[in-house]
């Protein structure tokens, strides 16, 4: 099981965890403003922020949802282009 805040809302799910962000985000949520288009990390339309807690706070850096496999977004904050 996967645990993360998305957007607003705390999601778990079985999905496999080696399945790319892209696809849950997509197939799973709905969420199609994160945008296929290269599959390989260079276009940037299915960018995302992925925010990282740290020393209290939480800290956001653009990821590629392309590339990131959807077990090391758990326990971590994914901000699509809908909120």
């Amino acid at each position: 099981m996967t645990s993360l805040l998305l957007n607003r809302e705390q999601v778990t799910t079985d999905w496999p965890v080696g399945t790319v962000l892209l696809d849950f985000l997509r197939a799973q949520r709905g969420l199609t403003g994160v945008k296929e288009g290269c599959r390989e990390g260079d276009c940037g339309a299915c960018l995302i922020l992925l925010g990282e807690p740290r020393n209290g706070e939480v800290f956001y850096r653009p990821v590629n949802s392309c590339l990131l496999p959807l077990g090391d977004a758990a326990g971590r904050h994914v901000v699509t282009i809908e909120a």
